[in-house]
């Protein structure tokens, strides 16, 4: 059983998009999105309060990782991201771009496939993942070379909306944190994408 003091809450657009400027900024060869054990888990975590940990972008993965003391989780459960490097001729408008990633997850994702649980509980189930997605507002950010989604490297306007959540109250010790979900095609009843990831946490 988790602690009674572990709650969730949706993280803030502005955290959210701190989490997609950290993905977005890093090589895919070191991006924690790629990331089969946890090994990159680490590297470009760019706050001092908060603690980002990734789904990945396909697939299933088991990943190990220390979480130093005083932070708050941001986890990113199932979610979409455009740029305009990834839409190359489109020239959308600020609202345009944002817009552009709300199909994916409002007429694609049932939140009866959505799952978030610590030492096996789950914190969030049916109707309530509603209160988790957030939208982030367009932001820029540059792509390296060899970038996550291996588009043209530069500076890129980049929108990203979803599930995500933040975890907070997590005893020191150690823990198991899993969570994904699944993408599908209404008509079709066919699974377009599925994610999910298994977390050794040790909460330091």
């Amino acid at each position: 059983m988790t602690s009674a003091g572990t709650q969730t809450a949706p993280p803030t657009p502005e955290e959210v998009t701190t989490l997609w400027h950290r993905l977005l900024s890093l090589p895919r060869h070191k991006n924690p999105a790629i990331d089969k054990t946890g090994a990159h888990c680490q590297d470009g975590q760019p706050s001092e309060r908060l603690w980002f940990l990734q789904s990945t972008i396909g697939g299933s993965a088991n990943r190990a990782c220390t979480i130093p003391p005083g932070r708050e989780i941001v986890c990113n459960v199932l979610s979409c991201e455009l740029s305009d490097l990834e839409l190359p001729g489109e020239n959308l408008t600020n609202q345009g771009l944002g817009e552009k990633t709300l199909p994916a997850i409002d007429t694609n994702v049932e939140t009866n496939t959505l799952y978030f649980k610590v030492d096996s509980e789950a914190l969030i189930e049916g109707e309530k993942w509603k209160d988790y997605k957030v939208l982030t507002p367009p932001s820029q950010v540059v792509l390296p070379e060899k970038n996550l989604f291996l588009v043209q490297p530069g500076l890129t306007r980049f929108a990203a909306y979803g599930f995500y959540v933040k975890l907070l109250g997590l005893e020191p010790g150690p823990h198991n944190l899993s969570f994904g979900g699944t993408v599908m095609d209404p008509e079709k009843q066919l699974t377009i994408f599925e994610t999910s990831v298994n977390y050794s946490l040790n909460q330091l």
